[in-house]
């Protein structure tokens, strides 16, 4: 079944090769919806065909990084729809996309292996990535796996404590505010997953700006991890794991205490909502739960209190949750398998 055909208004040139060859556009009306275009053969000489499809916000970005090829945006995910087009029809700036019903031939697919990087036009959509450095020596035997271990948790508490940065400033705009609330107040909370959608969730949403990433890496023994990020969320992490590495014996005892209490009265198991406020384990869990944060010098408790809904239990297992991460990540540290570069 073929969808309607829609109006789309023409967003700018990415190849030009004689004329267009690829395009995009933006849907009519407030929503936005965005759309990648191909030019393909046109039957009379007066037309410009095009065969377009929806892109997603997150393919969209991975594509002008060049994490995805063209051809995958048109064959791979799985809510995308096709149209055709001519952009000669292109009148005060927009055209009419007319659905289609069957699977284009393969002679109208772009290419495998053609990136944004192959673009003949400048496109300026992103914002710069965040460009401060973060230099890390390792050293020791590492496995693959190893490596991804640590880069996970790593990731995962420079996206916490980022996140809640971004919560407290006056420079974010309130939609990301409403995506950071979103993630810590759409899940129960009464399983793993939880945790892992939550700090999967905060790293989605962090603004391209602020997001940490792996520039490179020379492995040896010695070797050199270096990492891209805000300098002011590196300059916490080299205060709060090293006093983790310091003080690990008294924070993982103060940690399996709480944790054994939450156990063996089956609030591990309890829903987040069904914790009321008042209950008598209240001020105990806001109690032991600022001790823990304060012991490891993060997160800030009373950021994640707010974020909780001052809901005691939720913000009790979000902090015991930071500290499971930051546990592993300062392990090889611990080991020292991987340490802070002191510049001279």
């Amino acid at each position: 079944m073929a969808h309607k055909s829609r109006t789309a208004e023409f967003d700018s040139t990415l190849v030009f090769v004689d004329e267009p060859q690829v395009v995009t556009l933006v849907s009519a009306g407030k929503s936005k919806r965005r759309f990648v275009a191909v030019a393909i053969p046109s039957d009379a000489e007066n037309k410009s065909n095009f065969l377009a499809a929806t892109v997603s916000d997150k393919d969209w970005v991975k594509y002008l990084e060049s994490i995805i090829d063209l051809r995958y945006l048109f064959t791979v995910p799985t809510v995308r729809i096709l149209y055709t087009f001519d952009l000669q029809s292109m009148k005060d700036g927009k055209v009419k996309l007319n659905g289609i019903d069957t699977a284009p031939p393969e002679e109208h697919l772009p290419l495998a292996k053609f990136f944004a990087t192959n673009h003949t036009e400048a496109y300026d959509f992103l914002e710069d990535k965040a460009s401060d450095p973060e230099k890390l020596l390792i050293d020791g035997e590492w496995e693959l796996t190893d490596f991804g271990q640590f880069q996970q948790k790593y990731t995962d508490i420079y996206t916490f404590l980022i996140s809640e940065k971004n919560w407290t400033s006056f420079n974010v705009s309130n939609d990301n505010k409403a995506r950071i609330l979103s993630a810590f107040r759409k899940r129960p909370y009464q399983g793993g997953f939880s945790y892992v959608h939550l700090f999967k969730d905060l790293g989605a949403n962090v603004p391209r700006s602020d997001q940490i990433s792996l520039d490179k890496i020379r492995y040896a023994s010695p070797g050199k991890v270096e990492i891209f990020g805000k300098d002011e969320v590196f300059s916490d992490l080299q205060i709060i794991i090293p006093n983790f590495v310091e003080n690990r014996d008294e924070l993982k005892k103060t940690y399996a205490t709480f944790h054994k209490y939450l156990s063996e009265h089956q609030f591990l198991k309890m829903k987040g909502d069904d914790y009321l406020a008042g209950d008598a384990t209240e001020k105990y869990f806001f109690y032991q739960t600022e001790q823990l944060a304060k012991m490891m010098k993060a997160p800030n408790f009373a950021v994640v209190k707010e974020l909780s809904n001052n809901n005691a239990l939720v913000c009790a297992k979000i902090i015991l949750a930071f500290y499971r991460r930051l546990e592993e990540a300062s392990l090889y540290f611990s080991q020292g398998r991987i340490s802070y570069e002191i510049e001279n």
